[in-house]
């Protein structure tokens, strides 16, 4: 199952030992849609990937991680992730200007860069229908 930072999908959610605030009270706002009942949102503490800072949401549901989502500031950090999931995925299922897709057999990968607000955003979700 595909991991980042310590944070693997469809991880029980009482193993992370990592910092979390529940940010549940979000979901349903602007950006932030519940796709399920008792889904959850927690942001962490920001991790390091590919020597840069991101910050890190993580989608709950049925206790498990179903998404993890990583936020960084762009600079080149847009084609070191482009090339590192190319490496461990080959090429994109799909693949528009700023946006990627990666559809495995047990998750898809999503690589976006918003170009207005400077931001490169990794979107990992989980292809198990685990939610109840």
């Amino acid at each position: 199952m595909l991991e980042l930072k310590g944070f693997r999908l469809d991880q029980d959610i009482q193993t992370v030992s990592a910092w979390k605030q529940d940010m549940s009270n979000l979901l349903g706002l602007g950006q932030f849609v519940k796709m399920f009942p008792d889904e959850k949102l927690f942001k962490t503490n920001q991790v390091d990937f590919l020597g840069e800072t991101w910050d890190c949401m993580l989608g709950v549901t049925n206790n498990k991680i179903y998404k993890i989502a990583l936020s960084g500031k762009a600079s080149n950090i847009n084609e070191k992730a482009y090339n590192y999931f190319l490496d461990l995925y080959g090429k994109p299922s799909e693949s528009k200007k700023n946006l990627c897709i990666w559809e495995t057999s047990t998750a898809n990968l999503t690589l976006s860069k918003h170009w207005l607000f400077r931001v490169v955003n990794i979107i990992a979700t989980s292809g198990t229908p685990f939610h109840s």
